[in-house]
């Protein structure tokens, strides 16, 4: 699968430079002949985002950060941010509107209308797909399920602190203590990521997006489960090796 475009966005009033090849790492003065070696490893590694290659200019950051992203990701697997209006998908839109980020709201639309037409699950319908684009922030529509509905209401209340016991209650029965938890943790991933890439001033470049984004269909999202897995076996097995701490 090809995951770039032809074209790169650029982005001239960001206050921080976006690593897409090998070139702009060499151009980074602030990094070390190894830390820069470590740059050019993580390039073919990291998800086709600006808000990640962007976190090129401090590599081992952008190691920890796709890590954490890769690990929330398999806790909550086959869930995926890709795919139209699951519980990640429609968190990082939700996350995106209340944070005011143009970029991420500009990726997760490209991303989103695309993927309806990947969709092959028995639902409502490809024509109510597009028609939810513009429904955020109704979450008692009727187009919602009551899943749907309760993570729009969920993230807004987790990002703007109004939690009550009531919504929180309604949450726990519908996922479960551990997934519940886990939901709040990627709302906390997606609030950071986006907070990153406006405190950096990045926004959408139309046009450019990567084909990874306009393509990303049934086959992908199987390699994309497959290699979160992987990811966090090993990350597993890396923890069972840490001794306990000795405090």
């Amino acid at each position: 699968m090809t995951i770039t475009g032809t074209k790169y966005a650029e982005y001239p009033k960001a206050r921080m430079k976006v690593i897409h090849e090998e070139k702009d790492i060499n151009a980074l003065s602030h990094l070390s002949a190894q830390e820069k070696a470590l740059a050019k490893k993580n390039l073919p590694k990291v998800w086709p985002s600006d808000g990640m290659y962007m976190m090129g200019n401090d590599p081992e950051l952008q190691v920890a950060f796709s890590l954490s992203e890769r690990a929330a990701e398999a806790l909550l697997a086959p869930d995926s941010q890709m795919f139209p209006y699951t519980t990640m998908n429609l968190i990082c839109a939700v996350t995106a509107r209340l944070t005011k980020c143009e970029w991420f709201m500009h990726g997760w639309t490209v991303v989103t209308s695309a993927a309806v037409n990947a969709w092959e699950g028995e639902d409502v319908g490809r024509d109510q797909h597009y028609f939810q684009l513009g429904m955020l922030e109704f979450p008692d529509a009727k187009c919602w399920s009551a899943e749907q509905s309760l993570t729009i209401r969920f993230n807004e209340a987790c990002l703007e602190y109004r939690m009550t016991d009531e919504l929180y209650n309604e949450a726990k029965e519908m996922w479960g203590e551990k997934k519940l938890l886990r939901i709040i943790y990627f709302i906390g991933f997606v609030q950071t990521t986006l907070m990153m890439v406006n405190a950096v001033n990045i926004k959408g470049d139309y046009g450019t997006e990567p084909i990874f984004w306009t393509q990303f269909n049934t086959d992908s999202h199987k390699a994309q489960m497959k290699m979160n897995a992987d990811c966090w076996e090993a990350q597993m097995e890396l923890w069972n090796s840490i001794p306990p701490l000795n405090v």
